[in-house]
């Protein structure tokens, strides 16, 4: 999660209302006490505003709580404050707080209200590809940031760099041409290699895979879910465009092409999603994110038509080079004390051997990058996983949890827990309802027998973590990754062996009762050393997919923008649905307080109905109850409401 935006709560400076010098009805030293209780009084508020401002976002989902993990009654230096209220309003992005401070006889209470926003984003476009270049004509691209800066066109040139493109086309022969196409638009064209420094500049904005995760995580009942190439007809509105409060943004997922002809109109707030191409010939007007993502090896964006997108445009074109595969590497202990890093070996032994502990998923077909872990009826590939005879042995309750997930392969996980399904992306974690509290990463305890179905999709190779087969001559013995016979010469055997798993994306099962991890699986990219038929196999292949870089003959992301586009950048339109995917955090907004003080004998006399009713105070360090009249008096001599 660090690499999502940064919450950051700055201490509120609460303003209050001036406090009145004395009363009437006091003797010098009582005003001086009053006064002087006051300012405590008021204090003990603040403080109190404070810590309340610290308790009320929940760190793992980046939202307001729904209830504080604070006490109602708190103390600093001895004076007292109560939180008399809390509550969450414009569907859960504003926190209204009320607090009181008690000290000396005086009461200072204090209403302040909180915005939960997106601190600030990169971009009105923002480019993640391999290879890009783009026509425009007379299109706007346009918007300033927080900070009052006009905000680029952002190029990530990090895959060219990973893939080794320069060898193939020059890096500034792409963005030269990119960047005066960008500028027929009024824009400019920014080339990063990694984002990393924008993304932090910008408040820790995840990365376009870890966005399109989270939106995975939040999808729910009152979402869209558009299977397959699809061409709108007449016109379809999802959310409202054109209202920048809108308390009900929508994630719409397009699981291929989106096509808008001419006479055609798709409307909507929240975030877009097309997994493919995008071509608008008619109309497309959208306040928020519009994510254009494909693992294919040439995606076209085309916009002809009219098109309106107020908050960002997000272009992710995987596009992997051939060359490597997937691997699974199981390892258990059931003791979960993991008496070597393998855990259990050997048939006889219930663990895994040779034959089981591994296997291939080659990269040529997605779908073999899928692992089932756990399926209803027949289960086909428990002779690789072992994932269902560990939780059946597993002895009582237990919980799922990915270790490593910064090397997620923008996975995604569908699970059937408890009669309920679930899909989740390995990058956001869990949603709600199946999550563990604090760790969004593991899911929440359950018994072995409510599991009916788990699955691992891995949609991007270069994702996970890249081991390859090297030598490991001149490892000390006393080295965490040393092993006899030398660290993973021989792929995927040593895997087993290697602490951590050598940074590889592992699913576990953990036993409830003692936290120990029984069981891992861990899935990594896995390429061979030169010289072996698979890795001649994988040059032929790059070489090949070179030569049609070379020739221009399809591979990149290409963009079209006509005269109708505009990308006006704004933040404003992207808060509704970052505070849904839970990207909110970086910032926590003070939008204003109110406050009155008042004596705590006022108190007491407005909270009785008459002189003969009952009044908690603590005086002389015990609590008594006390008809109102009575109650005055001993506050006037330094008792205070409440219990001690």
């Amino acid at each position: 999660m660090g690499r999502f935006l940064l919450l950051v709560i700055a201490a509120a400076v609460i303003g209050s209302i001036a406090l009145t010098a004395g009363r009437p009805d006091l003797d010098a030293a009582g005003q001086d006490r009053e006064s002087a209780g006051a300012a405590l009084a008021r204090n003990a508020a603040d403080a109190a505003s404070a810590a309340v401002a610290g308790d009320m976002v929940d760190p793992a989902t980046r939202r307001f709580r729904t209830a504080l993990t604070l006490p109602t009654d708190l103390r600093f230096d001895g004076d007292r404050a109560h939180i008399d209220g809390y509550r969450l309003e414009d569907g859960g992005r504003t926190a209204v707080v009320t607090v009181t401070g008690f000290a000396a006889g005086v009461a200072h209470q204090v209403t302040s209200r909180y915005r939960l926003g997106l601190s600030d984003f990169p971009g009105p476009l923002w480019i993640d590809a391999p290879l890009a270049t783009a026509t425009v004509s007379g299109a706007t691209i346009s918007g300033t940031g927080p900070d009052g800066t006009t905000r680029p066109v952002y190029f990530d040139a990090s895959r060219f760099a990973d893939y080794r493109l320069g060898s193939t086309v020059p890096l500034a022969t792409v963005t030269g041409a990119l960047g005066a196409q960008i500028g027929r638009a009024r824009s400019s064209l920014s080339v990063q290699s990694p984002m990393d420094a924008v993304r932090t500049a910008a408040g820790g904005t995840p990365t376009i895979a870890e966005l399109d995760g989270a939106a995975v995580t939040a999808f729910g009942s009152t979402d869209f879910l558009l299977s397959g190439a699809t061409t709108i007809t007449g016109t379809r509105s999802y959310g409202h465009f054109g209202d920048a409060d809108d308390p009900d943004p929508r994630i719409v997922r397009v699981t291929g092409p989106l096509t808008i002809p001419a006479g055609a109109t798709l409307t909507g707030n929240g975030m877009l999603i097309v997994q493919g191409d995008l071509s608008v010939a008619g109309t497309l007007r959208w306040d928020g994110l519009v994510l254009v993502t494909t693992p294919a090896q040439r995606v076209s964006v085309d916009l002809p038509g009219t098109v309106e997108i107020r908050g960002s445009f997000l272009v992710d074109q995987e596009a992997p080079p051939p060359g490597g595969h997937t691997d699974l590497t199981v390892n258990r202990d059931m003791t979960g004390r993991w008496a070597t890093p393998g855990g259990e070996s050997g048939a006889g032994r219930g663990g895994y051997w040779w034959g089981l502990r591994h296997t291939h998923r080659i990269e040529s077909t997605i779908p073999n990058r899928t692992f089932y872990f756990a399926e209803p009826g027949a289960s086909r590939h428990e002779g690789y996983t072992r994932f269902e005879q560990t939780l059946a042995a597993a002895g009582g309750p237990v919980y799922l949890r990915f270790k490593n997930p910064e090397n997620h392969g923008a996975s995604r996980v569908r699970i059937r827990l408890g009669g309920t399904d679930y899909t989740a992306s390995v990058s956001a974690g869990f949603p709600a309802g199946l999550a563990r509290t604090g760790d969004p990463h593991a899911t929440r305890t359950f018994s072995p027998n409510q599991l009916d179905s788990l699955v691992v999709e891995i949609r991007s190779l270069r994702m996970l973590a890249h081991l390859t087969n090297r030598d490991a001559s001149g490892i000390a013995p006393t080295s965490p990754n040393w092993m006899p016979g030398g660290l993973c010469s021989d792929r995927p055997a040593c895997v087993g062996q290697v602490q951590d798993r050598d940074g590889a994306l592992a699913l576990e099962i953990v036993r409830a009762s003692d936290d120990r991890v029984i069981y891992d699986a861990s899935m990594y990219w896995h390429t061979q050393d030169p010289g072996g038929s698979e890795h001649r196999a994988e040059e032929a292949a790059e070489a090949a997919w070179r030569a049609s870089i070379a020739a221009g003959t399809g591979y990149g992301t290409r963009l079209a923008l006509g005269s109708g586009t505009t990308l006006a950048f704004s933040i404003p339109r992207m808060t509704p649905i970052a505070a849904r995917l839970g990207l909110t955090g970086g910032a926590v907004t003070h939008l204003g307080s109110t406050s009155r003080h008042w004596t705590i004998g006022e108190s007491a006399a407005s909270s009785a109905t008459g002189d003969g009713a009952a009044v908690t105070v603590c005086a002389a360090g015990s609590t008594q109850s006390l008809a109102a009249a009575s109650a005055r008096a001993a506050m006037r001599r330094g008792a205070t409401l409440g219990a001690c």
